[in-house]
């Protein structure tokens, strides 16, 4: 019989290869193609290694979509009707190049915007001794109009204020809108912004078309909005009502119904004062939260108010 032939040699053990343990008897050590594979026996090294998660879950520390990590609390869901979290990329990545903030532009508006409000309560006032002063010199009892001069004086200063306050306010509200855009590429503006110019003078829809201009701004720009678009809006309105009433007024040949002056005067007076405390509130708190942008984006702190 051929030595060769192994019934005449001893079985000899096979060594494990380094690191492998061997797999207990009657145990697969691989898996069928297309199901599971077979953990390792206790106490064999295997799986995901030391600090690393296995797939499908989530590393140590963090929590799962949905869940709390351990020591942490989950955020609430949002109730009905609430606003959903804005999705990641809503603001613009750390580092990334932003417009410059118009702090001195909304300044400047302010400033305008109070000069503006100033001259309407000093018409209110010499509104009162210049129907006055129409009445006498009507009735023969006094020649002297320098009430009503001063008064035509006024309206007419009232006008090249308003006209540059205008100005200012708008190119601020250009130049905030297009960091706004920067900063948050994610937020839907319900007007494009041809409508930061045009809004102001068309007819009918200037009725509400700043007021979403300048609303999406804020939003696009602060977090945490507290200060009354809708005190500045109510006053822009009223002070354009009774502006046109006393234009009208001042038109009309009757002179009976001049002695309703100094009411619409006060009234748009009162509406310029509010008007100027929501506009300078509202430019404050856009100016501020588009500072902080700018800074955090560039990895500094928050910054000074923007006057």
């Amino acid at each position: 019989m051929s030595t060769n032939d192994p019934a005449h040699h001893p079985a000899v053990p096979v060594p494990p290869q380094s690191g492998a343990t061997p797999a207990p008897s009657g145990e697969p050590t691989t898996s069928p193609y297309g199901s599971a594979p077979v953990p390792p026996p206790y106490g064999a090294p295997g799986g995901a290694p030391y600090g690393t998660a296995p797939y499908g879950t989530a590393p140590y520390g963090t929590a799962p979509y949905g869940t709390a990590a351990y020591g942490q609390q989950a955020p609430p869901a949002p109730t009905y009707g609430s606003p959903h979290p804005a999705p990641p990329g809503w603001h613009a990545p750390w580092g990334a190049r932003l417009p410059s903030v118009p702090r001195s532009l909304g300044t400047v508006s302010v400033a305008l915007c109070a000069l503006v409000a100033a001259i309407q309560v000093i018409a209110a006032i010499l509104s009162v001794g210049a129907v006055s002063e129409v009445e006498d010199y009507v009735a023969g009892r006094s020649d002297s109009l320098a009430t009503v001069n001063a008064y035509d004086a006024v309206n007419a200063f009232y006008v090249l204020a308003l006209i540059a306050a205008g100005v200012v306010s708008i190119v601020w509200l250009w130049k905030s809108r297009r960091f706004a855009e920067a900063h948050s590429p994610g937020w839907h503006h319900a007007r494009s912004r041809v409508w930061v110019w045009l809004g102001w003078f068309v007819p009918v829809v200037s009725f509400w078309f700043p007021l979403q201009v300048v609303r999406d701004v804020r939003a696009a720009s602060v977090e945490r909005r507290s200060a009354p678009l809708g005190l500045w809006w109510a006053g822009w309105l009223g002070l354009g009502v009774s502006a046109n009433l006393s234009r009208n007024l001042l038109r009309s040949a009757d002179l009976d119904s001049w002695s309703a002056l100094p009411l619409f005067e006060t009234l748009g007076a009162l509406a310029s004062l509010a008007a100027l405390v929501g506009w300078a509130l509202l430019v404050r708190e856009i100016g501020r939260g588009q500072l902080d942008a700018s800074l955090a984006a560039r990895g500094a702190g928050p910054g000074p108010a923007p006057y």
